[in-house]
């Protein structure tokens, strides 16, 4: 997956330098933070597993690149690449005899390369307000959790897909650089484990910062 970031960025690049005079083609990265967790089509325990996957809350970091090619004032398609920290925390491990739960709580973070692609939609007086909407795909990079530090990878897919919707806020620098924040929600269409019975979809919410050029 490390291949696909690095053509991306590659690719991003040469776009970048061959467009460097086109008005309607914005550049950006950022960062920000992700809140995330899982959520179970059944609420179920396997006793045959050591771990059974959480749904509480989990908080990571994100970095992404992006590109918007604006049609007019108002519209424009945007498209980034995030090194994206998703999954879940408060799973349960279990007793080693019993099968059953005890207290310790175990988190289970997903790294992901993601590419949402969505519509924007410039809105108030100085269209400095935006909110975009489309969809994303996710490629997974890796996948543990933290009790022993365990590689679970081969337990989930190794693509996330779903809809993407965000909202955003754009103060201008300088001529052409502006500093931007922005909140985006991510939620999960496709079953991101293996094992088909008990499906399970990513759900984040991502707060950034970041500038656009």
């Amino acid at each position: 997956m490390k291949k696909i970031f690095t053509t991306l960025l590659i690719a991003l690049g040469v776009y970048t330098a061959g467009s460097a005079q086109d008005k309607k083609l914005e550049f950006g990265f950022g960062a920000g933070i992700n809140s995330s967790y899982v959520t179970l089509d059944n609420d179920f325990v396997d006793v045959n597993k050591p771990y059974n996957l959480g749904t509480g809350l989990i908080w990571e970091p994100n970095i992404f690149v992006s590109a918007a090619y604006s049609f007019n004032p108002q519209w424009a398609l945007k498209a980034k690449v995030y090194y994206d920290s998703k999954g879940s925390g408060d799973g349960i491990k279990k007793a080693p005899v019993t099968g059953g739960p005890n207290a310790n709580g175990v988190y289970f973070p997903l790294k992901y390369i993601t590419v949402p692609i969505t519509a924007q939609m410039s809105f108030g007086r100085e269209k400095n307000w935006y909110a975009s909407g489309g969809g994303y795909v996710g490629f997974l990079l890796s996948a543990k959790e933290n009790f022993n530090n365990t590689d679970l990878k081969s337990d989930f897919s190794s693509t996330d897909a779903g809809i993407d919707l965000g909202i955003g806020l754009k103060f201008p620098i300088s001529n052409g650089l502006k500093f931007f924040v922005e909140a985006d929600r991510q939620f999960g269409l496709s079953n991101i484990l293996v094992n088909g019975k008990d499906g399970a979809q990513n759900q984040r919410t991502a707060f950034s910062v970041g500038i656009n050029f």
